[in-house]
C-alpha cells in the first residue's frame, strides 16, 4: 500500500469495490460523486 498521490490513482481507489463485488447481484454500489466528495481536500474531516 502506498498513500494516494493523484487523481488517478484516487480514481482507482475508489473504483476498487466495483472491482471487488462485481459478481455480487445483492451490491448495491455507492454513487461515485459521494465517494469522491468523501475523500476530498473539502472534507471537515481533513481540516
Amino acid at each position: 500500500m502506498h498513500p494516494v498521490t493523484n487523481r488517478h490513482e484516487l480514481r482507482t481507489f475508489i473504483d476498487i469495490p466495483w472491482r471487488v463485488y462485481s459478481d455480487d447481484p445483492m451490491w448495491v454500489p455507492p454513487l461515485r460523486i459521494e465517494r469522491r466528495l468523501h475523500f476530498s481536500k473539502f472534507n471537515p474531516y481533513f481540516k
